[in-house]
């Protein structure tokens, strides 16, 4: 697991994936101060505003995040590690 996956994933744990509707989550990034980014879901690619996406056009901590977050709604998949 790449440590963007790891941040995704502790991002996705701690509660900061904030679902709008089926295409736009909100995801509180773990700098400070904490800044909000959008992630949509394009079908099959999702697009984040954060200036990581932006510029290398791969899928950043948000986006990882956030589906680590669909994994969980549609397969009931749990990736805590307690």
């Amino acid at each position: 697991m790449s440590a963007r996956d790891k941040r995704g994933m502790n991002i996705a744990m701690d509660g900061r994936v904030v679902k709008h509707s089926e295409v736009r989550w909100t995801v509180v990034g773990d700098t400070k101060p904490r800044k909000h980014y959008t992630v949509i879901n394009f079908n099959p690619t999702m697009k984040c505003d954060c200036p990581n996406h932006l510029r290398f056009k791969h899928d950043c901590k948000h986006i990882k995040a956030v589906k680590v977050m669909l994994a969980q709604e549609q397969f009931g998949l749990d990736f805590r590690t307690d």
